[in-house]
Parts: C-alpha cells; structure tokens; sequence
C-alpha cells in the first residue's frame, strides 16, 4: 500500500500483486475477506505508540503462551545494500559475510544476526527463488552449503549471537 498527494488531502493506493499490472479483485463468495491495511496518524509519537488499534484489529492470539516470544535487535543485512566496507572477501550469501555481521552484532550488543537470501540467493534449498513464491520442492530445512550452516551457528553461539532466519 501506498501513500499518495491526492486532490483533497491523502490517498491510500494499493500494489498489485507480483506479476499483474492491475489491481485484481475477486470475490468467489460472500462473504470475502481481505488483508486489512490501516494508516495510524496522530499528533505525537507517543499518540501512535500508545494506539491499539493494530491489536483492536486482529483475532485474539491463537498462542495461550506468549512468555517465549522476547522482542529482540537484529542485523538485516539489506539495510546497507549488502555492501560489507572493509574487507577482502566477496560479500554474498557465505560464511565469511554471516560472520562479519555476527561480529558487528557483538561488537554492538545486538540480540540477533538475520539471514536472509542475498540478491538472487536464498539461504534455504529452493527451485524456484524469486521473493515471494518458493518452488515445489522448495526446503527451508536444507541451508544452501556456501552458507556452512553449522559453521555459522557455532561462530553465532561462541560470539554469543542469536540466530533469526
């Protein structure tokens, strides 16, 4: 969704989906149920953190338990470009670039280290990568081997890193 200038103030707009040119809308019964998207507006930070609407919103947790969930910082390494300054490696979906961040994440006392597919590798077995629809025999349960999986997980654990795939 986006947030347009329009005619008489704000205008929301939203994205078709990945390969359609158009906004397709079709309802096979009613009724029909859609994603909500919603625009939080108020005066102040505090106003919109102090807001419920998100959880006025949704269904009530389907977890009984939540104490296990901990919010947490993370590396994301999209949030530079995938640009890793300094170094003698080629930056990528590896060990050596994983390990650079899981020690910028040590270095700055950040919970957790993200990986995430880079440029047009995901980090997980998958026959058809293109962000956003995994291929039939796609496996998040099988790391792709230049990752070194157990290498990275060992790096993390002595650095005292978490992990968030």
């Amino acid at each position: 969704m986006y947030l347009m200038r329009g005619a008489e103030g704000f205008e929301a707009r939203l994205s078709p989906k990945l390969g359609q040119e158009r906004i397709k809308v079709v309802a096979d019964s009613l009724p029909h149920r859609t994603p909500w998207r919603v625009l939080s507006m108020g005066a102040s930070m505090e106003v919109l953190l102090r807001s419920t609407i998100l959880t006025d919103l949704n269904d009530p947790c389907a977890i009984a338990d939540t104490s296990w969930i901990k919010p947490c910082r993370t590396t994301f390494t999209w949030w530079n470009g995938n640009v890793v300054p300094d170094t003698l490696f080629s930056p990528g979906n590896n060990f050596e670039t994983n390990k650079y961040y899981i020690d910028f994440a040590a270095r700055h006392g950040i919970d957790l280290h993200g990986i995430y597919g880079y440029a047009e590798t995901p980090w997980y077995y998958d026959d058809n990568f293109n962000f956003g629809n995994a291929g039939p025999h796609a496996d998040p349960t099988r790391p792709i081997p230049c990752l070194e999986m157990p290498r990275i997980v060992a790096y993390a654990r002595e650095k005292g890193v978490g992990l968030h795939l």
